[in-house]
């Protein structure tokens, strides 16, 4: 049986690179990564933009003063079990030793970004019918 080779998509948050450190650690046979950064200012604006067409903007200023009134009760608390769940030296140290290739990138859907995964893949016999997702996950196929 082929084993399948990994080409991992994901976001720039520890969750996600906690994600990939995972995947690197166990018995996947990941064979490059994409870290995507798309926020700007702290905001990833092509989320809030489309989220703005979706639901409009009354409901997203709501939803942006309930999220500063429930960190203000909640963000402390929140913010130490989130780093008691996740260790950022463990995950950092595991990506920077690493030895597949890593794309830090600010968009999916760039052209660079499709070339540099179809570059990973060039040997992928799927590839083209599988396509290219543009949001996180990962893209599995056999070579």
């Amino acid at each position: 049986m082929m084993k399948l080779k990994v080409i991992v998509l994901t976001g720039s948050s520890i969750p996600n690179l906690n994600t990939l450190t995972t995947l690197i650690s166990g018995d996947i046979n990941v064979v490059g990564a994409v870290i995507c950064n798309q926020k700007k200012l702290g905001i990833n604006w092509k989320f809030f933009k489309n989220s703005f067409k979706k639901i409009g903007f009354t409901q997203i200023i709501l939803q942006i003063i309930s999220r500063i009134i429930h960190n203000s009760l909640f963000g402390a608390k929140e913010k130490k079990i989130f780093n008691a769940l996740f260790d950022r030296d463990k995950i950092n140290y595991t990506i920077q030793n690493w030895k597949g290739p890593i794309l830090k990138t600010k968009s999916f859907d760039s052209i660079e970004t499709f070339n540099w995964i179809k570059n990973i893949a060039k040997n992928m016999a799927q590839f083209n019918r599988i396509g290219f997702q543009k949001r996180s996950g990962i893209l599995l196929a056999e070579w």
